[in-house]
C-alpha cells in the first residue's frame, strides 16, 4: 500500500480542553462521537475516495479513532473497517521509547484501498504498523 497523503484534521490541544475528551479516551463511544462532531470536520474531503476507513483501535480504551472513522464513513462512500485491533500499548512516553515501539495488530482485513485514522499523530509508528498489517 502506498501512502498518498497524511492530513491532520484537528489539533490535539483543541480536543484536550473538551469535557468529552477524558470519557472518550477511556472508552465511551458516545462521548467520542460528540467530541468528533464538536470538531466540525469537513467530511466532504472524503467523498472523492472509495474503499475503507480503518481506525487504530484497541479492544478497550480510546474510542476517538473509531468515532472519527464512523463519521467519515457516514458522510462518504467509504466503508468502515472496524475489525482490526491494536494488541499492545506503547511502552513509554519519551520520544526514544516511541521510536522503538513495534505495534501488533489482529483482525480481518478486507481487500481494497484504505484511509487510516488515529486521533494523535506523533511519530507515525502506530499508523505505519497498521499499514504493514493491512498489506
Amino acid at each position: 500500500m502506498k501512502l498518498y497523503h497524511a492530513n491532520r484534521l484537528s489539533h490535539a490541544v483543541k480536543m484536550l480542553h473538551d469535557p468529552e475528551y477524558k470519557a472518550a479516551k477511556t472508552g465511551n463511544l458516545q462521548a467520542a462521537l460528540r467530541l468528533v462532531d464538536w470538531l466540525e470536520i469537513d467530511h466532504a474531503v472524503f467523498r472523492k475516495y472509495e474503499g475503507f476507513v480503518c481506525p487504530v483501535q484497541k479492544f478497550s480504551g480510546n474510542k476517538i479513532p473509531l468515532a472519527l472513522a464512523m463519521r467519515i464513513s457516514q458522510y462518504s462512500t467509504l466503508q468502515l473497517a472496524s475489525s482490526v485491533y491494536l494488541l499492545n500499548n506503547r511502552p513509554g512516553y519519551t520520544m526514544i521509547e516511541r521510536m522503538y515501539y513495534d505495534p501488533e495488530y489482529t483482525g480481518f482485513v478486507p481487500g481494497g484501498k484504505f484511509i487510516l485514522v488515529d486521533d494523535v499523530f506523533t511519530t507515525g509508528i502506530t499508523l505505519r504498523g497498521l499499514k504493514t498489517f493491512i498489506e
